[in-house]
């Protein structure tokens, strides 16, 4: 989800996380979860994909990262730690 949001103008953004929504209320509903509780984790899992891309975009990283120890430094703190430690906080406010 977050490659699509990057690659994708922001205009496209709601379309694509109401597919990603979508998707993923399946995905929870054919593993056996509630609605509800498949509801309830929903904002957590997008609004990590959301901080990520987001943080990715303002950061600006380079395509070529993995040659350039600063950009990949970068993207580990904007692509992979930052957002997921949002997105639980977002989780264990709502669920």
């Amino acid at each position: 989800l977050t490659a699509a949001l990057l690659r994708a103008p922001l205009r496209q953004w709601p379309a694509i996380l109401l597919c990603s929504a979508v998707a993923n209320l399946a995905a929870n509903r054919l593993y056996g979860d509630s609605l509800w509780m498949s509801a309830a984790f929903l904002p957590a899992n997008l609004s990590e994909a959301i901080f990520a891309a987001m943080l990715l975009r303002i950061n600006r990283v380079r395509e070529d990262f993995e040659f350039n120890l600063h950009s990949a430094v970068r993207v580990l703190w904007a692509g992979a730690l930052i957002p997921p430690l949002l997105g639980a906080s977002v989780g264990a406010v709502l669920v």
